[in-house]
């Protein structure tokens, strides 16, 4: 299904979608990746659904352009999407029908007592938790290493968390591994931005991995794995792999260290973006069609942006097409290939 720019106008416009978990929502499919199907839900909204969640008949089925109704599970993931199920979550009505309930949850949050839960299933922001009759949400940067260390897949398993975040209001219970009030100070003024460490991976997951630098605890985040795009963690790195990481930052608050993987190898970025140059006619494949613009496959490593502001009205792209473009800047430090519309027609343009 083609998206003209006042299709992309008229989104921007709108405003951002609010949801609550187990809410009902329905929306077209924008792209359909490996793992996942992303859904615009209107605005500035994308969703995101789990393949593995569809019956293979009905995934076979499925198009770029078709509706597909499901509920919210989470308001946003690390990457500010919603996420997606097809079945509505437990423990999710719009308004509590139980306030004690969510008072024995702000008791947690004010003692720092531990509640117990089971770890039910993994997204790309952390993990959902059934947790005295509500999906909690652990997030992927608040485990810690000697949970990992004791119970490396946390799906299935039972689990002492912490309160970090409680709102009735929106059937909200964030947890977090971490004690607020007995943590254990780690001294970590032997470490600086920019260092190279040695560390064993203890755990990966979709939304990054923990690592044990002699005892001290680093997270590394999905995006500071590796320089390609959309690649799952669990296929580059396994548990007690031995690797080197670098400093990105020291975390005092939670005792531990901030890693990359991606900036110890070199960015392929760098020598392939040699071979464009501003003008050049590139032809790229449309992967996915947003609000601010259109995100185009230049080659593997490579990628380029059409801003939906340069899009002229009448002209559209389709998820998958093959089309012609412009270079029109080259910004390494960025990353990025910013290109224009091939323009073949000369309908409309004025001379002097």
């Amino acid at each position: 299904m083609a998206t003209s720019m006042a299709d992309l106008m008229a989104q921007m416009d709108k405003k951002t979608l609010k949801v609550q978990r187990g809410d009902s929502v329905t929306g077209k499919i924008i792209l359909l990746s490996e793992n996942e199907v992303v859904v615009d839900l209107g605005g500035k909204n994308e969703g995101v659904l789990d393949k593995r969640e569809l019956p293979q008949g009905q995934l076979d089925s499925l198009r770029v352009g078709d509706e597909l109704s499901s509920f919210v599970t989470s308001s946003e993931n690390d990457t500010g999407r919603i996420i997606l199920s097809l079945t509505r979550q437990v423990g999710s009505p719009r308004r509590s029908k139980d306030p004690k309930k969510w008072l024995k949850f702000t008791h947690y949050l004010t003692s720092h007592s531990k509640l117990r839960g089971q770890v039910i299933e993994i997204n790309k922001g952390g993990f959902l938790v059934e947790a005295g009759g509500v999906r909690a949400f652990l997030p992927g940067s608040q485990l810690s290493l000697q949970a990992l260390k004791i119970k490396p897949d946390l799906v299935g398993e039972e689990i002492d968390a912490y309160v970090l975040e409680v709102d009735e209001s929106d059937n909200r219970l964030v947890l977090s591994l971490h004690n607020p009030t007995e943590a254990k100070k780690i001294d970590l003024a032997n470490f600086k931005s920019g260092d190279k460490v040695k560390a064993q991976v203890v755990a990966v997951f979709p939304f990054g991995a923990y690592l044990d630098v002699n005892d001290v605890e680093g997270i590394v985040r999905g995006s500071d794995i590796s320089w390609e795009k959309d690649i799952d963690p669990t296929t580059l790195y396994q548990p007690n792999q031995e690797v080197e990481a670098q400093v990105i930052n020291i975390d005092e608050a939670l005792n531990r260290l901030n890693l990359s993987l991606k900036t110890l190898k070199e960015d392929p970025f760098e020598e392939l973006a040699k071979s464009y140059q501003v003008d050049d006619m590139v032809s790229g494949e449309v992967l996915e069609i947003t609000t601010p613009g259109v995100r185009v496959k230049l080659q593997d490593g490579v990628e380029g942006f059409v801003s939906a502001t340069s899009i002229q009205p009448g002209n559209s792209y389709t998820v998958g097409q093959t089309t012609n473009f412009l270079v029109a800047e080259i910004n390494t430090r960025k990353r990025q290939v910013t290109l224009a519309p091939f323009i073949t027609s000369t309908t409309g343009l004025i001379y002097r």
